[in-house]
């Protein structure tokens, strides 16, 4: 027959393991920045930081600034920019100047004076969706929607463009463009495919689906390309995510699998980013983040292939919008991710407990019956790591003053569901779960326990500490 103190201890294993399963899940915590901040508006088309550390953040209404507490907003009506309607920044480290695309033309604003320079180019910059510095840092790449791309060359201060006028069978509209550092420019086109310029002999080669060969480019309209730490090719499309080999001419595809919730989260690539922990991260549309370690994989079969996801959500381990269009990581390690409807989500460097997972949970279930016993008050001292003033009885039951959110039922009524959360202030990966299951252990061994229920805690406590070490 199973007493009391078993029950109690069986409850308790099993939400440690719930606990940790449910915050395994969810990976991240991430923070949300919106015009009820003071950002210009909550449609984000890119952002990128500048050498003082400033993130600014190219909106559909303004361009903003954000010092780390507050914004600056830059207006048509308040400033020197000329237009509200922004679709891409770039910032330019040597001349400390920030490059900015809108809707019809091309400005900049230099980052000292913040004053700004506008009209450039206008005789052939329009509708400027994309900027790119080249390969060698010398000129910057501005991408026309319609019209073409342009060579910007920062040392002659010439423009030279490239399109269906100078250029054999080079489609005209266009969402981004891209130097591979070997003399070829990629160029993605909408619905027109994928076109790579060889620059030295200004010839073009096109690539489009063929919806009998899977090894073809996915669909025709091309958001996004770009080139990880081991060279590979990233194509981000409206039909999936593709990975182009150069010498074979074939493109790998991933897309979504209904059903499947480690395939890609969707097929509407707009923006793909490395992190500096070697994971490649990529912004969909209707969909979200997916998130690739480029260390752990083989690219023979996509289907075997496992992608994290984040998804939208209502609370902090989520996205405020699955409209994904940008992605930055800062010089400190921030991943700023922009939502084309809802602002801005923010993960901060500093990694929680667990590496990456939001808070490790110590969940007790205790009967109301046993309250006021010393097995409670013994298990929160414990469980609080000895941190001074860990609990307080009040009313025959324990209040955690590390409690930070959970359910409280009242101290006279029904069950009691404390909830105990090691915050990675004072925890941090595998210490934290050894010296939770130290604490645990320790307790069911000097309580009166059976020595089955001792060598059962033994066993989850060994279980939770190797996985925990496993991350």
């Amino acid at each position: 027959m199973i007493t009391y103190m078993q029950r109690m201890y069986f409850i308790l294993i099993a939400y440690l393991l719930l606990g940790y399963y449910d915050s395994y899940a969810q990976p991240y915590l991430l923070k949300h920045l919106g015009v009820e901040d003071g950002l210009s508006n909550n449609y984000v088309t890119n952002i990128t930081q500048d050498k003082q550390g400033y993130i600014w953040i190219a909106t559909e209404s303004g361009l903003s600034r954000f010092d780390g507490r507050n914004f600056t907003t830059y207006k048509d009506n308040d400033s020197g920019i000329i237009s509200n309607a922004l679709n891409a920044l770039l910032y330019d480290e040597e001349e400390n100047a920030l490059w900015i695309g809108l809707k019809d033309g091309l400005s900049k604003l230099d980052c000292s004076t913040y004053q700004f320079t506008n009209n450039i180019a206008d005789s052939i910059a329009s509708n400027i969706v994309a900027l790119a510095h080249s390969a060698d840092n010398k000129g910057i790449w501005i991408t026309n929607h319609y019209g073409g791309t342009i060579y910007y060359n920062k040392q002659t201060k010439q423009f030279s463009p490239f399109s269906h006028k100078n250029i054999k069978d080079l489609y005209d509209s266009s969402w981004c463009s891209f130097d591979n550092g070997h003399g070829s420019l990629y160029i993605g086109h909408a619905q027109g495919g994928l076109s790579i310029i060889d620059l030295k002999s200004k010839t073009c080669k096109n690539y489009r689906n063929d919806p009998h060969n899977p090894k073809s480019l996915p669909g025709n309209s091309v958001y996004c390309i770009y080139i990880d730490h081991s060279g590979n090719i990233w194509i981000g499309t409206n039909q999936g995510l593709a990975l182009f080999n150069s010498q074979t001419e074939e493109f790998l595809t991933f897309k979504h699998e209904f059903g499947n919730p480690h395939s890609l989260i969707a097929d509407h690539i707009y923006c793909i980013k490395e992190m500096n922990d070697g994971t490649l991260w990529i912004g969909a549309d209707i969909g979200g983040i997916s998130i690739l370690d480029l260390h752990s994989i083989t690219f023979m079969n996509p289907k075997s292939v496992k992608f994290t996801n984040i998804s939208a959500s209502n609370d902090e381990s989520g996205l405020s919008s699955s409209n994904i269009r940008s992605l930055l990581q800062d010089s400190f390690g921030n991943i700023w991710i922009g939502n084309y409807s809802s602002g801005i989500n923010f993960i901060s460097h500093t990694k929680p407990v667990f590496h990456t997972l939001p808070r490790f949970r110590l969940i007790c279930y205790l009967h109301s019956t046993r309250r006021g016993t010393d097995v409670n008050r013994r298990f929160y001292a414990r469980a609080a790591g000895r941190r001074k003033n860990a609990g307080t009885a009040r009313r025959g039951c324990i209040t955690p003053l590390l409690q930070q959110k959970g359910p409280f039922s009242s101290a006279e009524n029904g069950p009691f569901f404390p909830s105990l959360y090691f915050a990675s202030s004072a925890y941090s990966g595998a210490s934290a779960v050894a010296g939770a299951m130290a604490e645990l252990v320790s307790l069911a061994h000097s309580s009166a326990c059976s020595q089955n229920i001792r060598v059962m805690v033994d066993g989850c406590a060994a279980a939770l500490v190797a996985m925990a070490m496993s991350r």
